[in-house]
This record gives C-alpha cells, sequence and structure tokens, in this order.
C-alpha cells in the first residue's frame, strides 16, 4: 500500500518571539519526512531578528527566501536560556574561562532569549570573507541558470560538482522557475533518492505518478506549502498564471534526473521496433512520437 502524498503548510510552530519565528513539518503529519531521511523548517526572522549560534544533528541545506530560511532536526546551541553554557553551573564557568564566580554567573545568565532574539538597533556583524562565502555559500536563484526556456523559466542545480561542500552532507539542490501556465516536464530521480518540493512563491498543480502507472498526488499547491516525494516517482508542474518558484532538495549529493519526455529521454534510445511494440502503435505514429523528441523538453512554455 503506498503511503498517500500530500502537500502541506509547516504544522508546528516550535517558536515565536519579538525577534522572529521557526516553523517545522513533523513526522506526525509528514511521515515520509522520516522515511526519506530528512526533515524540513523555516525560519523567520523580523527586522534586526538574530538566530542564536547552534549545531544540528544532521545536515542542511538553507534556502534564502527574502527574510526567511528554508531542514525533523535536533538543535543545540551554545547560549540561552537552552544553551550547553547554561547547564554548566557557575563556578564551573568561571573556573573554564578564568573568572570570578560572578562574572561566571553573569556570562551564563544574562541571556534569557532562546533560539532568536531582537538586536538592539546599531548592531552590525562582520562580513564572511569571501573564501568562507565561497565555502558555503551559491547563488541558485540566477539567470546564468542550467536550462534556460524563453518564455518558460530556468532550471539550476546544485550538486558535488558545482558546490563540493555537499559531498559530505550527502544532499543537493534544485531551483525550478516557471513563468504563468508553462509546464516542468515529468521527471524521476533514476537512483532511487528521495526529493522535497517546497513552493517558494505563487501556485501551480503537481502531478505525481506512482507505481502501476497510477496519479499518487495531483492536486493544487501554494506558497508556503511542502511535499515529500519517495524514490522513483515521476514528477510534473504546472504553474498557475502568476507563475512559481520551487526549491528542491534531494538527499544525494549526485542525483541522477532523468527525463520522460525530450532529446536526453530513454524513448530517443529505443529502437523503432521496439517504440513501436511498447507503445502498440503505427510506424507512422512512431516517427510522428521520434520527431517531437528531438529537442529538450525539460520546461514546456505555454501555447499561444
Amino acid at each position: 500500500m503506498e503511503t498517500k502524498l500530500v502537500a502541506e503548510k509547516a504544522d508546528q510552530m516550535v517558536y515565536e518571539g519579538e525577534g522572529g519565528a521557526y516553523y517545522a513539518w513533523t513526522p506526525s503529519k509528514s511521515p515520509l519526512l522520516s522515511e526519506s531521511k530528512l526533515g524540513a523548517g523555516k525560519l523567520l526572522l523580523h527586522p534586526l531578528g538574530f538566530a542564536f549560534p547552534h549545531f544540528f544533528d544532521s545536515s542542511k541545506i538553507a534556502y534564502v527566501l527574502q527574510a526567511q530560511v528554508v531542514g525533523e532536526m535536533g538543535y543545540f546551541f551554545l547560549a540561552g536560556a537552552q544553551g550547553m553554557l547554561r547547564g554548566f553551573q557557575s563556578d564551573i564557568v568561571a573556573k573554564l574561562f578564568d573568572l570570578n564566580n560572578k562574572v561566571g554567573e553573569d556570562l551564563i545568565k544574562s541571556q534569557p532569549g532562546s533560539l532568536i532574539v531582537k538586536l538592539r538597533n546599531g548592531i552590525e556583524f562582520p562580513k564572511p570573507t569571501e573564501d568562507f562565502k565561497e565555502k558555503v555559500y551559491a547563488a541558485i536563484d540566477t539567470p546564468r541558470a542550467d536550462v534556460v526556456v524563453k518564455g518558460g523559466g530556468i532550471i539550476n542545480s546544485l550538486t558535488e560538482k558545482e558546490f563540493p561542500v555537499l559531498v559530505g552532507m550527502g544532499l543537493s539542490a534544485r531551483f525550478v522557475r516557471l513563468k504563468g501556465k508553462a509546464m516542468l516536464a515529468p521527471s524521476y530521480v533514476a537512483d532511487g533518492t528521495g526529493r522535497v518540493i517546497y513552493v517558494a512563491k505563487g501556485s501551480g498543480r503537481i502531478r505525481v505518478v506512482g507505481k502501476r502507472g497510477k496519479p499518487s498526488f495531483d492536486d493544487g499547491v501554494e506558497e508556503g506549502e511542502l511535499i515529500v516525494l519517495p524514490q522513483f516517482l515521476a514528477t510534473a508542474v504546472i504553474a498557475d498564471e502568476g507563475g512559481m518558484e520551487l526549491f528542491f532538495v534531494v538527499n544525494s549529493s549526485k542525483p541522477t534526473f532523468e527525463q520522460l519526455v525530450g532529446n536526453v529521454s530513454v524513448w530517443k534510445a529505443l529502437s523503432s521496433v521496439v517504440l513501436q511494440s511498447v507503445l502498440n502503435i503505427s510506424p507512422e505514429l512512431e516517427q510522428l512520437f521520434k520527431e517531437k523528441n528531438t529537442k529538450s523538453l525539460m520546461i514546456i512554455p505555454p501555447r499561444n
């Protein structure tokens, strides 16, 4: 029995304060997340909002929207009400940092906030060096994309080839922008890895075909919703009139995407007699079918 696929917004507010909020998609509502060994969360920072430095119990890709970040995961904080430092007695902290007990007490208790706080006006953080930025940051929403289709949209991918830090993480990402009524042609990940799709902007319709050629999901999706796709499922997306933007996370640093249409699809490799036999079509229809698969069809613009 196949697990029912759903597209949902984050179902749990983990934290909310003056500086911002953190929301999560939980395995209880999205069981395919845990089955795919993936997680998802959304960090919303208000003006002057500051998220505390922290560690994770898993690797994470963050996609910056505007004032938001889109990976259930465990967080370990250095400071604040839930920070590691607060768990030690003030005399231990004083000894560790060569301070007197009063200063040690102030150090561990002076920050009452947890997760996110609001900074005072005028505080500025140092900018990261270019070398550091190259290691941990990459622009994925860029006109210089892997696939650019006039009137249709763009596709841009980040794998270990373009972003070496992903090698140790076992993750990769893909960004898709579709113009109004354009279609992201059906594709699937051939190496058996799962995918998470987050609707970053706009709305549209996603159709997922599962086992035995039956649709596993066929419904409208809107900004802020997320859907988890198990391995080997083919997926197509059609944008509404206003267009849409999608952010994919795949749990492989070098996924193998396969297309169901176009000049890179498996149909192109099959001989005429095999195509006619598999599809049970005439030679004339087989020839027309092959002619229609001679160009790239990863994004299909709307018909005039």
